[in-house]
């Protein structure tokens, strides 16, 4: 499925996004994962970050990938 196509799935056509993602963003999550993330985002900016966006997943890879990023960073933490 495309960006499109998934965007339209999800209702999300009116909202305030842009298909390309941040190069830092994508070079961090490929070096913490080893995953290639943009097939799976886009970037969203919405009320919890109207001004400098932030990831949001299109499918399930996309939330597999937050959830990876979610238990390293904790790991980091601690």
């Amino acid at each position: 499925m495309t960006k499109v196509e998934s965007i339209a799935q999800l209702g999300m056509q009116r909202a305030n996004f842009d298909y390309a993602l941040p190069q830092q963003w994508v070079n961090q999550v490929h070096a913490e994962t080893g995953v290639y993330p943009v097939p799976h985002f886009i970037w969203l900016y919405d009320k919890a970050a109207p001004l400098s966006g932030r990831p949001y997943p299109l499918d399930t890879r996309g939330l597999m990938i937050l959830g990876a990023l979610e238990i390293q960073a904790k790991t980091r933490l601690n």
